[in-house]
C-alpha cells in the first residue's frame, strides 16, 4: 500500500472518485432501496457504517481548520456541505464529529446557503 505522498495524482483522483460513489451508492439504498433488512441482511448497517467513515474521515481533514482550505470558505465548502446536508436527514450529526458539526454551523450561516440548498 503507497502512502498519499507516494501515490500520482491520477491514483489519488481515482481514489477520491471511488469513495465518493461509494458515499453516494449507501446514501441513496438507505433513502430508496426500499430493502428490508430480512431481504438484504447487513445492508442498512453496512451503508451506515460506510457513510461513519466517510464522516470519521472529514471530520479529521476539518481538524484545526474553518472550512476545507483553511480560514475561509470556498464554493467547495458550500458543495460539500449540500451533500453533508443530505446525509443529516439519514445519520444524525453526533458529537462524535465535532470538527464536522461546527464546520457545518459556520457553513449554514453563510449568505448563500439559503439560496443553495432551496
Amino acid at each position: 500500500i503507497k502512502s498519499n505522498r507516494q501515490k500520482t495524482d491520477t491514483e489519488i483522483k481515482s481514489e477520491r472518485s471511488e469513495a465518493k460513489e461509494v458515499f453516494f451508492r449507501d446514501l441513496y439504498r438507505l433513502r430508496n432501496s426500499g430493502l428490508t433488512d430480512e431481504e438484504c441482511p447487513g445492508l442498512s448497517q453496512n451503508s451506515l457504517d460506510n457513510l461513519g467513515a466517510r464522516l470519521d474521515t472529514l471530520d479529521r481533514v476539518l481538524k484545526g481548520r474553518s472550512y476545507l482550505l483553511g480560514q475561509r470558505p470556498y464554493f467547495c465548502d458550500t458543495a460539500l456541505a449540500v451533500m453533508v446536508d443530505e446525509v443529516e436527514r439519514v445519520v444524525a450529526l453526533t458529537d462524535k464529529w465535532p470538527h464536522l458539526n461546527k464546520w457545518m454551523e459556520r457553513v449554514k450561516t453563510q449568505a448563500n446557503w439559503v439560496k443553495v440548498v432551496t
